[in-house]
């Protein structure tokens, strides 16, 4: 890791208090890939308690075979940093199969998608040009019916 970089999840604060509500669907803001793996988990801790028995949280993470894999400084095993570019600055996470089924361990995944992009040719600045999509994973999982707790009776609304 260079000297001084960090990769701090900025945009996703997960440390300040919430107010209890119950949700029955999440969707993160930019695929929940900004985040370092610690914050990550903290979110899904906490998107997984404010969901409703049933409810849904879909993600899309970064791959470990997209074409920005492995660019830029890694300051943890698998998240990265790029120096230039729209990215510069912000961290990305990239997730291999096993490492997201372990993340979502207490969940049902509904689904869990690799999406896989194949570039058949590439000019130079291709990251900072490319308008296309990019090898990801999508995830639909489900917090579990069991998880009901019939003396909260916000779970039932």
């Amino acid at each position: 890791m260079a000297a001084g970089r960090q990769a701090e999840g900025t945009d996703a604060d997960v440390g300040r208090a919430v107010r209890p509500w119950r949700v029955r669907g999440a969707i993160p803001g930019g695929g929940g890939t900004e985040v370092r793996l610690s914050p990550g988990a903290r979110i899904r801790g906490a998107v997984y308690e404010h969901l409703v028995p049933g409810g849904c949280f879909l993600a899309t993470l970064k791959s470990v075979r997209a074409d920005s894999f492995g660019i830029g400084d890694e300051t943890e095993p698998g998240t990265f940093v790029q120096d230039s570019g729209p990215e510069a600055g912000v961290p990305h996470h990239y997730f291999e199969e096993a490492e997201i089924r372990r993340n979502f361990d207490a969940w049902e995944l509904c689904v869990l998608l690799e999406r896989v992009c194949d570039y058949r040719e590439r000019c130079g600045g291709f990251l900072e040009l490319n308008p296309f999509d990019y090898t990801a994973w999508c995830v639909l999982a489900r917090k579990p019916a069991k998880d009901h707790d019939e003396s909260d009776p916000r779970a039932a609304r």
